[in-house]
């Protein structure tokens, strides 16, 4: 599931809100280096695969995975913008894992890039 919204003040048209949010499964293998090649890791070797048919998505232990990023923009001059972001990717299930990042910048007359890993 993807979700994305933009807003803009009409009372001030040089400041813009975005969130993003990203919710997902993902089968994984059922260790990182050892244990069952499902194909979650792909520097694993091919020789080392479960089956060569009959596969199905999201084999192997199952994962969701929740992305939100939440950003403002603020164009404080002719094509300057000061540029905040906030981003939490939450993984749950066999593989737990948690990740919080934050950035702030000074942007020029570029579109601002959004990378969700």
């Amino acid at each position: 599931m993807l979700f994305r919204s933009i807003f803009q003040p009409a009372r001030l048209p040089k400041l813009r809100f975005t969130t993003t949010i990203i919710s997902t499964k993902k089968g994984e293998d059922s260790a990182y280096y050892t244990g069952k090649n499902y194909g979650g890791n792909i520097y694993k070797s091919n020789d080392t695969r479960i089956m060569d048919y009959g596969n199905k998505l999201l084999q192997g232990n199952t994962s969701n995975i929740q992305n939100i990023r939440l950003e403002l923009s603020y164009q404080f001059k002719h094509n300057l913008f000061f540029d905040f972001g906030f981003q939490k990717r939450i993984q749950s299930g066999w593989n737990k894992q948690e990740g919080t990042w934050v950035n702030l910048g000074i942007r020029l007359n570029i579109e601002p890039l959004n990378a969700m890993y």
